[in-house]
């Protein structure tokens, strides 16, 4: 706080942009911007009724939002003409999105504001902000028809990890967007972005749970023309052996941070995984990813279809 109060007291007399912009008004904006936890919130909106200034609006619409009392005031906020806050728009779905049948509001703000984006692209082709907002989901039913089609969404994802080629959720998204060939590559086309979004995550426990989740499934939905078409090594390689490295790692990370996000979905695949590591022991196969060292599991980077200038 006291790093705060100096920032405002230094800069908030330089702002001349906004009308007004004092001491209190700095400090209301900055820790309702940032969240610095209930106690100084609640000072801080207490404040923010005693002050009128029209910049503090938005900040107005979050007081104690939660209450169906603030759907009036961020529904007219969004009807603005012009209004552009797609923050607000999505806070609004997601709390009011059933309330009296007013969500196309809201909506029509965000389509506003992904049509803009379209636009801009073609003036800033990899800019991650235009991509990601072009790719936003909304929990309004009719998103599904406005949502870019495969092509598109690859080429969108492509530009994306042109300009960061680190982010772990656009190797992840990539790896969704995969066409599916119809033989036996179906079951590994998309393993290389999975990899790369877990080795750029840091192995984060919701990459390593997302690919863990997709090798489930795809066994899951193996189907009897595509399994006789394979040998057993194959589906070991594509299949058996991954889900048990990816288990054994899934496991190991958990219990250092079993309170995050992935880890509380460990119930969900803890009975199938562990089918499927006894059927790899009882057969002898899987060795390496059965007995091998804890440190051995870990993903690292690996080359795939996509380079930073484009598709090969």
């Amino acid at each position: 706080m006291a790093g705060l109060i100096d920032l405002c007291s230094t800069f908030a007399p330089l702002i001349t942009e906004v009308a007004e912009y004092t001491f209190d008004t700095c400090m209301i904006d900055l820790i309702l911007l940032y969240n610095f936890g209930h106690e100084v919130n609640d000072m801080a909106y207490a404040a923010l009724a005693e002050n009128d200034n029209p910049y503090l609006d938005r900040s107005r619409l979050f007081d104690h939002s939660w209450r169906l009392a603030a759907e009036p005031e961020m529904r007219a906020y969004l009807q603005d003409e012009g209004s552009d806050d797609v923050g607000v728009a999505q806070e609004y779905l997601s709390r009011f999105n059933d309330y009296n049948g007013h969500q196309g509001v809201a909506y029509g703000v965000i389509m506003r504001a992904k049509a803009a984006a379209r636009i801009a692209l073609e003036f800033d082709p990899y800019n991650p902000e235009l991509i990601d907002l072009i790719l936003l989901r909304t929990p309004v039913s009719t998103d599904r028809a406005t949502m870019p089609r495969r092509a598109e969404l690859r080429d969108l994802l492509q530009r994306r990890l042109t300009a960061a080629p680190y982010d772990a959720g656009t190797w992840a998204k990539l790896a969704k967007a995969q066409e599916m060939p119809e033989d036996s590559n179906a079951l590994t086309v998309q393993d290389p972005y999975w990899v790369n979004a877990i080795a750029y995550s840091n192995q984060d426990t919701e990459q390593v749970y997302g690919f863990l989740k997709f090798k489930l499934d795809q066994r899951a939905a193996l189907d009897a023309t595509l399994l006789a078409s394979l040998d057993p090594a194959q589906i070991d390689a594509a299949l058996t052996c991954p889900i048990v490295r990816l288990s054994r790692l899934f496991d190991g990370l958990c219990l250092y941070v079993p309170a995050h996000w992935g880890c509380r979905r460990m119930m969900e695949t803890q009975t199938v995984t562990q089918a499927v590591l006894a059927d790899a022991s009882e057969r002898g196969v899987c060795t390496s990813e059965r007995t091998g060292p804890d440190q051995s599991l870990a993903y690292t980077p690996v080359a795939t279809a996509f380079v930073a200038t484009g598709w090969q």
